[in-house]
């Protein structure tokens, strides 16, 4: 089975933990990490690094820790 995502936008609240996950412990090479004064970090695929867009979008979400479950997942609590 081929299975292929050309891009993803995951939200999160820490920053320098997830960029430490996506580069450090799954190999992702970073592209970008800022835009407009805001932190929005982009990886990718080292080997897809030709391809022009980022595989992987991080951008900081609006979920505080000690959230009900369902906020996290954007449903319900």
């Amino acid at each position: 089975m081929d299975i292929t995502i050309h891009w993803a936008f995951l939200p999160h609240s820490y920053p320098d933990a997830s960029l430490a996950f996506y580069r450090d412990i799954l190999g992702f090479e970073v592209r970008n990490d800022g835009y407009g004064g805001m932190r929005w970090i982009t990886v990718g695929c080292r080997d897809r690094a030709d391809e022009g867009e980022p595989d992987v979008l991080l951008e900081a979400g609006q979920i505080e820790p000690g959230d009900a479950d369902g906020d996290r997942e954007g449903g319900p609590a």
